[in-house]
C-alpha cells in the first residue's frame, strides 16, 4: 500500500537521522541497513527487504554490552563490556577487539543506570538472565536493545568479574540465589576477545599452556559464511607486559593474529587505561 511508505517517511522525520532498519529475524548485524538521510530512506523504500523490520535512530559512538542475572528483586550486574563502534554501516561484530576493561568515568556513570535496570527487572519479574546493548554518547547511556538470554559477550563479563552467570542461574533454579551487594560486579582482571585466523590444534594447545584461555573457537560460520576464528582470554592486572610477549611469540610461530589486532592489544594494555589500574 503506497500510504504505508508515507507513514515510514513521517516516522523517520519524528525519530531523526541517521537511522537503522533492523530485521526482526536477524542477529550479529545481519539484515541491518544504515540510512544516512532522506535520500537514503528513499533508496531503501525503492528496494525494500522481505520480512518485518524495526526502524530506529542510529546512535553514533561505542557499543557496550551488559548482562543482568537474578530473580525476585535480587539481581547481579556484570561489568560493562566494550564491543565495537555504533553508527555507520554495520560490520561483523566479532572482527573487532572486544574487552571488559576499566574506564573509571564511564563505569561511575553507569552505576545509577545499573540500579534502574535492576528495578526494571524487578518490575518485569525477570527470572534468569537478560542482556542489553547500550551506547554511551554525549554523557548519556542509550539502550539499543534488551535480549532475554545470554549473549556473545557473556564470557567476557564472566572472565572480568570472576562471577559465573551460568552458576548463578543454577543457584536460582535450586533456590539458593543471593545477589551481591555491589551495584555492578567489580572487574578483577582484563578480559579480551579478538579474531584469530588459521587456527590449528597445535596453536590451541600452546595457547592454553601459556595464556589464561577462556575459549577458542577455530571457525565462526554464520548463514553459511565462514568468518575465521575467535579467542577469549583474560589477563591479571599488572601482568600486561607478559601477556603481550606471550601472544606476540605465539603469533610469530602460528601467524593467527593480524598485525593491526596486535597493535590494538598493545595500545589497550599499555595505554592510559592500563596505567590507571596499576
Amino acid at each position: 500500500m503506497p500510504v504505508y511508505a508515507d507513514i515510514i517517511r513521517l516516522k523517520a522525520e519524528e525519530i531523526g537521522y541517521p537511522l537503522l532498519t533492523k530485521a526482526v529475524w536477524g542477529s550479529s548485524g545481519n539484515g541491518i541497513r544504515f540510512i544516512r538521510d532522506r535520500a537514503g530512506l528513499e533508496e531503501y523504500l525503492a528496494t525494500p527487504d522481505e520480512g518485518n523490520f524495526v526502524l530506529e535512530r542510529c546512535i553514533t559512538g561505542e557499543l557496550r554490552t551488559v548482562e543482568l542475572v537474578g530473580a525476585a528483586g535480587e539481581y547481579a550486574v556484570q561489568p560493562l563490556c566494550f564491543t565495537g563502534p555504533t553508527g555507520g554501516k554495520p560490520t561483523f561484530a566479532f572482527w573487532e577487539l572486544r574487552s571488559s576493561a576499566p574506564r573509571a568515568a564511564e563505569d561511575a556513570a553507569f552505576e545509577p543506570v545499573a540500579q534502574k535496570l535492576k528495578r526494571l527487572c524487578t518490575t518485569l519479574g525477570i527470572t534468569g538472565v537478560i542482556n542489553l546493548d547500550i551506547s554511551y554518547s554525549g554523557g548519556t547511556y542509550y539502550i539499543l536493545e534488551i535480549n532475554p538470554r545470554v549473549s556473545g559477550a557473556t564470557a567476557l563479563g564472566v572472565a572480568a568479574s570472576g562471577r559465573n552467570t551460568y552458576l548463578a542461574m543454577t543457584d536460582i533454579l535450586l533456590g539458593q540465589w543471593k545477589a551481591p551487594a555491589e551495584p555492578v560486579l567489580p572487574r578483577q582482571r582484563w578480559s579480551l576477545e579478538f579474531p584469530v585466523n588459521d587456527v590449528t590444534d597445535v596453536f590451541i594447545k600452546e595457547a592454553e599452556q601459556t595464556l589464561d584461555v577462556i575459549q577458542i573457537t577455530p571457525s565462526l560460520v554464520v548463514d553459511g559464511r565462514e568468518y575465521g576464528g575467535l579467542m577469549i582470554t583474560s589477563c591479571e592486572y599488572g601482568a600486561e607486559a607478559g601477556f603481550l610477549q606471550r601472544i606476540t611469540a605465539l603469533d610469530a610461530t602460528h601467524h593467527v593474529v593480524s598485525a593491526d589486532m596486535l597493535a590494538q592489544l598493545k595500545e589497550l594494555l599499555t595505554g592510559p587505561v592500563a596505567q590507571a589500574v596499576r
